[in-house]
């Protein structure tokens, strides 16, 4: 090969490099995306912005119920952040609930206030005992239908 033929060098030494190419949303979910710290017992970034995350999902209902959409939910949640596993919705009275499963973490997500049944629960604010301490009797009475 001619001497004022050849490749210049730059491109010469870019062919020899893998073929991988820049990907954005890799670098996000390996870098800048929150991670939940499940035994993290102060105020933390990640699982602050994942616990309002799937607070926000537990909204998504299918279509004519106040069930939660399970596999519109999940899908979501893994277009962010592929280590979500599965969700699974509840409906029981005025309360809707998911137990949302990641690779790492279990989270239990409650809807909160949408109709006017939960103004009944909010109302019956007087404490009860259970478990390990004091509840909200309406809230409590809300997890104990699901």
């Amino acid at each position: 090969m001619a001497r004022g033929s050849q490749r210049p060098l730059t491109e010469r030494c870019w062919s020899t490099l893998p073929s991988t190419r820049f990907n954005f949303s890799n670098l996000w979910q390996r870098i800048l995306m929150p991670t939940v710290k499940p035994y993290r017992t102060t105020l933390d970034q990640g699982n602050a912005y994942w616990m309002a995350r799937l607070a926000g999902s537990i909204y998504q209902c299918k279509p004519g119920s106040k069930v939660p959409d399970e596999a519109g939910i999940l899908s979501n949640l893994k277009a962010e952040d592929p280590g979500f596993i599965s969700v699974h919705g509840f409906s029981k009275n005025s309360a809707q609930a998911a137990l949302v499963e990641h690779s790492t973490y279990l989270a239990l997500v409650f809807r909160g206030t949408d109709e006017p049944a939960d103004w009944i629960d909010n109302i019956n604010a007087f404490p009860e005992q259970a478990l390990f301490g004091s509840f909200h009797r309406g809230f409590l009475h809300s997890v104990q239908d699901i």
